[in-house]
């Protein structure tokens, strides 16, 4: 496994991983699967501000997981949000793991002190659509 940091060129397959967290449960929470010019935006902005990782076997991105601002008021400025997403045919093998033993230090690096992870479970209900999201 090799674990670098990402470029514009890893948007595809990141979406591709990140997709069924959107679309089949509620761990992402987003309603909507980003296109691949928004990761690549993401992947832009994150990489600037925080750190942005890819996950590699044998040449396959299998995972990523990034650093992003926790909140926009300058008091938060030292924390941070943090992910992991791994695709699912690849769970098990220690790579969400690998890569925040991996993106924590260059976060600490950058000056942050706290980082936040939202966790949710999967679950058998229905995640919203867009259309039918109550707000």
């Amino acid at each position: 496994m090799i674990v670098r940091p990402a470029t514009s060129d890893d948007a595809e397959a990141c979406r591709a991983i990140y997709a069924p967290f959107v679309t089949g449960n509620w761990v992402s929470f987003e309603l909507v699967v980003p296109s691949v010019p928004e990761m690549e935006e993401r992947i832009s902005a994150y990489s600037k501000s925080h750190h942005w990782l890819i996950s590699e076997i044998d040449g396959q991105v299998v995972g990523y997981a990034y650093g992003s601002p926790h909140r926009s008021r300058e008091a938060y400025a030292p924390s941070c949000d943090v992910a992991v997403y791994v695709d699912t045919a690849f769970s098990r093998r220690g790579i969400g793991r690998t890569l925040y033993d991996a993106l924590l230090p260059t976060l600490k690096a950058k000056g942050s002190h706290a980082a936040f992870a939202g966790i949710a479970l999967p679950n058998d209900c229905q995640p919203l659509s867009a259309t039918t999201a109550p707000w």
